[in-house]
């Protein structure tokens, strides 16, 4: 019951096997063979099971199914969630209550804890995997970046879909993609911040993010949020309740700044907790980490994902345009996100050099 799951050592094949049962309890059926064949660890194989049933094939037959022992809870919890059960109490609670193992294992699949740390768990899976973690800060042509990736075939984890999938396999599989050889390239990409996952960045992957010039971002901001209270389906759908509630007035840039709408600093709290400049370019110089000015994205586009045209999605309507706000409010925002540009002019430096190289 102390053991830990590891990609190597005795016991693997058992131990594989075994959470392979989790999920097809069938040791004689397809979905049991198909996972068995396709893993090569029990950190892999919740993976496959995602992936089959994107493709409509994880059916399984629950003739074989029984309740889950003490030890079909521990295995599936070090499994699925990468680490051992809260404590005796919660597996006494699970084996009460679970119809059988693979109903626990899907339970855990897809609850908040997984769905949130899931960037995590496929890198722990998948160490030798090479992955391209992409910070998507809202408004930089993150939209674009990732479907570039997908339509390159690159397999993927996207946050922003797992967000909203807790509680339905088939939501968690549509947010993740395993590549071919699971070996290949792989993105990493969403509105997750850069600290929850620096530990994971191994030595052979690449970080990269897009930051907007900040007056640029903060009118294609309010812009996103009047379409969003506007219903307009030029954009995702989303609540309007929380722009609302923040300060946003549908009729005025200036009047939604004087409520307190905009947060300052945005483009650096997603590199850095302390919303800072300095602290941002440190956390990305430690992981080895791009920084792209917006405007950049097409040569950015073409440099990653060759073979995909640059295309651009997601696009607000232009309710407010850059040169709407008078001055005084333009050095207003200015003093309220200098750091956001000074990120932005490292940013144009940086593009500026690597195109004169």
């Amino acid at each position: 019951m102390k053991r830990n799951l590891v990609d190597s050592g005795r016991g693997l094949d058992s131990e594989l096997e075994s959470v392979c049962r989790l999920f097809a309890p069938d040791a004689d059926g397809e979905l049991f063979a198909s996972l068995r064949r396709r893993a090569r660890s029990p950190l892999q194989v919740p993976f496959y099971y995602l992936d089959l049933v994107r493709s409509g094939q994880h059916a399984t037959t629950n003739g074989c199914a029984a309740k889950p022992t003490a030890e079909d809870v521990d295995l599936a919890y070090r499994a699925i969630l990468q680490r051992p059960p809260e404590s005796r109490a919660i597996v006494r609670h699970q084996v009460e209550t679970c119809q059988d193992a693979r109903q626990l294992a899907i339970a855990l699949l897809t609850s908040r804890e997984a769905t949130l740390q899931m960037p995590r768990f496929v890198a722990r899976a998948f160490p030798h995997a090479r992955r391209l973690w992409h910070v998507h800060i809202p408004k930089t042509a993150g939209t674009s970046f990732f479907l570039a990736a997908t339509q390159n075939g690159w397999g993927y984890v996207n946050t922003n879909m797992l967000a909203g999938a807790v509680g339905s396999e088939e939501s968690v599989a549509a947010g993740l993609r395993l590549d071919p050889e699971t070996a290949g390239s792989g993105i990493v990409s969403g509105h997750w911040k850069l600290h929850q996952f620096m530990d994971c960045v191994g030595p052979f992957d690449r970080v990269v993010t897009f930051v907007r010039e900040p007056l640029e971002f903060l009118i294609s901001s309010y812009n996103y949020a009047v379409d969003v209270v506007s219903g307009r389906d030029n954009v995702h759908s989303d609540d309007p309740g929380p722009f609302l509630k923040r300060g946003l007035d549908p009729e005025s840039f200036a009047n939604s700044f004087r409520r307190g709408f905009f947060v300052a600093n945005v483009q650096c709290s997603y590199l850095a907790p302390e919303a800072t400049s300095e602290a941002a370019l440190r956390n990305l110089a430690q992981c080895g980490g791009d920084v792209y000015p917006a405007d950049a994205a097409d040569r950015a586009l073409a440099e990653f994902f060759p073979s995909a045209p640059p295309k651009r999605a997601n696009v607000s309507n232009k309710h407010v345009r850059p040169l709407d706000p008078d001055s005084d409010l333009r050095e207003e925002l200015l003093a309220q996100n200098h750091h956001d540009y000074a990120l932005y002019e490292v940013a144009r430096r940086r593009n500026r050099e690597l195109r004169a190289a």
